[in-house]
């Protein structure tokens, strides 16, 4: 199964059958890493996806991929956390 596809089920799961795109629900995909995944030493990554053109057009799909990096635990801000990234 490709990206999409995974992307597509989790749509899928959450809507009903005639109802409006905007009814679906925000999704969070987290990927826990032992390692810097992205090799820019930061202890958390947070994607929502945006327009190249102008990064302040949001797609507001709902979206959010998260990346925790193990390896800089001790660097993480661990209160409220998953409060600022709602």
């Amino acid at each position: 199964m490709s990206k999409v596809d995974n992307r597509l089920q989790l749509d899928v799961d959450s809507i009903q059958s005639g109802q409006e795109y905007s009814a679906l629900k925000d999704s969070y995909v987290i990927f826990l890493c032992l390692g810097d995944a992205f090799g820019h030493r930061l202890p958390v990554y947070t994607f929502r996806y945006r327009a190249e053109e102008d990064k302040n057009i949001l797609m507001n799909d709902g979206t959010v991929n998260i990346f925790f990096n193990a390896a800089m635990y001790d660097k993480m801000q661990s209160e409220n956390m998953f409060l600022k990234i709602a």
